[in-house]
């Protein structure tokens, strides 16, 4: 029996390292001497934007990271007696991240000339306005090993790109404001068009990378090993 209980606790082990490895992207920091109008919700866009790449890779289970307070509220829901108990999302179901990346942008803006428009737009901040532009973005990202805290890999992405500008520091529902691929005008911005080259730039470095294995596996091929001996015994 104890043979046949190690058997479990071994291959149960081995089935999970065998899984892709898990990771969570921090919202991005911004430089804010260098970096006009920035706000923590310009971080969490350009995370949300590289969320959606990592996941295309096939290379990690990449964990939600920027809506917790939103699935933290549905197991409140169900503690509190809202939700049926069989319905209800239990805590600590939480998959654990075996990798963390995180980035700072310390670069992202335009050299314009304004080329028309102009003026005001109701409700918003002003100064929205086509002008002809050129785009710089530089992301300094690091891949870290989330048990050990080790850095597992350093980049820094840069893109530059000519076209029509974007401002950052309107906040009006269509127009300027928002960055992420479903707004439409910064997509056709130049700043917009920057940002997709350098993350494009991250996702192909970070695909290349071969991953060591991540210290949360070794924690629990170590407690497994351990368990095992003890069945054995």
């Amino acid at each position: 029996y104890s043979s046949i209980l190690a058997a479990g606790i071994t291959c149960h082990a081995l089935a999970d390292d065998n899984a892709l490895p898990s990771l969570i992207v921090a919202p991005f920091g911004g430089d804010t001497t260098a970096i006009q109008y920035w706000q923590p919700a310009m971080g969490q866009g350009l995370c949300e934007m590289l969320i959606t790449e990592m996941g295309k890779l096939n290379k990690f289970q990449v964990l939600e990271t920027t809506e917790l307070g939103t699935l933290m509220d549905e197991i409140k829901l169900g503690e509190d007696g809202w939700v049926q108990q069989s319905e209800k999302v239990e805590k600590g179901g939480f998959a654990a991240a075996d990798f963390m990346f995180t980035g700072k942008v310390t670069r992202f803006g335009n050299k314009q000339t304004r080329v028309g428009l102009g003026g005001f737009v109701p409700g918003s901040l002003g100064n929205l306005g086509l002008k002809q532009t050129i785009a710089d973005v530089r992301i300094d990202w690091r891949l870290v090993d989330a048990a050990t805290r080790k850095i597992i890999k350093t980049g820094s992405s840069t893109a530059s790109q000519k076209g029509v500008g974007f401002d950052v520091g309107v906040n009006v529902t269509g127009h300027g404001g928002g960055i992420s691929f479903d707004n439409k005008e910064f997509m056709e911005s130049a700043l917009g068009k920057a940002t997709v080259t350098a993350l494009n730039q991250i996702t192909a470095e970070v695909r290349a990378i071969t991953l060591p294995e991540s210290g949360r596996h070794k924690q629990k091929a170590g407690a497994a090993s351990q368990q095992a001996a003890a069945a054995n015994a």
